[in-house]
């Protein structure tokens, strides 16, 4: 059925177990998607190991409740062509002929699920219009309980490795999150980011950084982003913001972004001595800007420090 629908090849590995009561659940011993043609011979998605469960009672009166839902040594390979055609293009590109009578349909239905936990993982990008490649890998991610709109607690470890621009290093990740997909809102909360990372792209060559962070609200509908309480350590300095970007579609999809209004943003910059405008990407008294030279923010900024 997948050999005809997308012209892919499913192929499981290793045993499969079902269990049916009180949860209808399905473990699998592995599992591999073919790649698309002309995107070599590597699987675009495999697995050593998927566990899934379903809650029997709850589905009688239309609620979807899923246990913690497991993978583990999941590799995603993604690319793009020349031409800019990615391999999951043809999984997506079809059109629902009944989207329409299927959204007013499953309005009664709910979706809970009681968190995700990823192990083992990793993430490579291939992108041959712009000759980019990154690889993440060691992926551990970890969320608790996430019924819809309401935060759930994330922890998340990776390391990573990129060219052009030529970087590699670790990441962590602790916090809440929350997702609302019905009103295309997402939340970050109490986050906390360390970052380690050097090679030529990184500026004096290696950089050890954090982020904190009280809230963030990304809303799609209305092109805002809302900050509140982020701090970002990095050579010495630290920067404080609180305020609201706006036009966070065109900034992801243009990265590094140009200059993005931010009406509300107020910036402070505190150093320790060791951060100056020559060794740092903080030009002037009213300007701050990426690494690179694309602009940030352009407005008031306090600075303190010597």
């Amino acid at each position: 059925m997948v050999q005809d629908e997308t012209g892919r090849t499913l192929k499981f590995d290793g045993d499969l177990s079902l269990s049916f009561f009180p949860r209808i659940g399905v473990e699998l011993g592995g599992l591999s998607l073919s790649n698309a043609e002309g995107f070599g011979k590597k699987p675009m998605v495999q697995t050593v190991s998927a566990h899934v469960s379903v809650r029997v009672l709850p589905l009688l009166s239309g609620q979807i409740q899923f246990d913690v839902l497991e993978l583990d040594g999941l590799t995603l390979n993604l690319s793009r062509d020349e031409h800019g055609k990615s391999n999951w293009d043809d999984l997506v590109g079809h059109e629902d002929t009944g989207k329409a009578e299927a959204s007013e349909d499953d309005g009664g239905f709910s979706l809970d699920v009681d968190g995700v936990k990823l192990t083992n993982s990793s993430l490579f990008w291939d992108d041959r219009k712009t000759d980019t490649k990154f690889i993440l890998r060691g992926m551990n991610l970890v969320t608790g309980y996430s019924p819809e709109g309401t935060p759930f607690p994330v922890d998340m470890s990776l390391d990573f490795e990129c060219s052009k621009p030529e970087a590699k290093g670790t990441l962590t990740l602790t916090g809440k999150s929350s997702l609302d997909l019905a009103r295309r809102q997402y939340g970050h909360m109490a986050t906390t980011i360390s970052l380690a990372a050097k090679g030529a792209a990184i500026p004096g060559g290696e950089m050890d950084a954090s982020l904190d962070l009280q809230s963030m609200l990304l809303d799609f509908n209305t092109e805002r982003a809302k900050i509140t309480g982020l701090t970002v350590s990095a050579y010495g300095a630290t920067v404080n913001m609180d305020g609201t970007l706006e036009g966070i579609t065109d900034g992801l999809k243009n990265w590094p972004p140009r200059l993005m209004s931010l009406p509300l943003m107020r910036v402070n910059i505190a150093t320790d001595g060791r951060y100056s405008n020559r060794d740092s990407r903080f030009q002037g008294p009213d300007k701050v800007r990426w690494y690179g030279g694309s602009d940030l923010y352009s407005g008031p900024v306090a600075r303190e420090g010597r």
